[in-house]
């Protein structure tokens, strides 16, 4: 009897390491970028002038034979830096985060109201979730991040 729980004590240890080998998926990337406006701009520092003018012209894509896909919509997740006070009256920088989905390749009537007065350096906006289209090919396009800087 003692002989066996050794036994079975290495036949355990040797079932755990191949429960533990599995494979992992691989993260599929989009491969077809998104652009600001009708500009080669993925993502990365802008100001505020240049990122307003581009986002009046939407948001377009484009594969790597430089075939234009219909933008059918997109999410605009905007990350705003704000100066609060917490309660003891110390000026605290928080971050406000809304997300508005946009139908089209356009920014939503409701949004463009108020979002180039709005605004600012230092905020940063995120456009995902980019769904497009060619003939009867449905895909979804990479996101992009831009973060508003101080004109030069």
């Amino acid at each position: 009897m003692l002989l066996v729980m050794p036994v079975i004590s290495v036949l355990a240890q040797v079932g755990k390491g191949g429960a533990d080998k599995k494979a992992k998926p691989a993260l599929h990337k989009p491969a077809i970028p998104a652009y600001l406006g009708h500009s080669t701009l993925t993502g990365g520092n802008i100001t505020k002038p240049v990122f307003d003018s581009l986002l009046r012209q939407g948001i377009s894509a484009k594969d790597s034979l430089g075939k234009d896909w219909t933008v059918k919509s997109f999410s605009f997740i905007y990350a705003e830096r704000n100066l609060y006070d917490d309660s003891l009256g110390t000026p605290t920088v928080m971050t406000d985060y809304s997300e508005v989905p946009c139908p089209g390749d356009t920014i939503s009537a409701d949004l463009a109201i108020d979002i180039y007065t709005r605004t600012k350096p230092g905020d940063t906006v995120f456009i995902d979730n980019i769904t497009i289209s060619k003939q009867d090919i449905e895909t979804t396009a990479r996101g992009m991040k831009f973060v508003l800087i101080k004109s030069r």
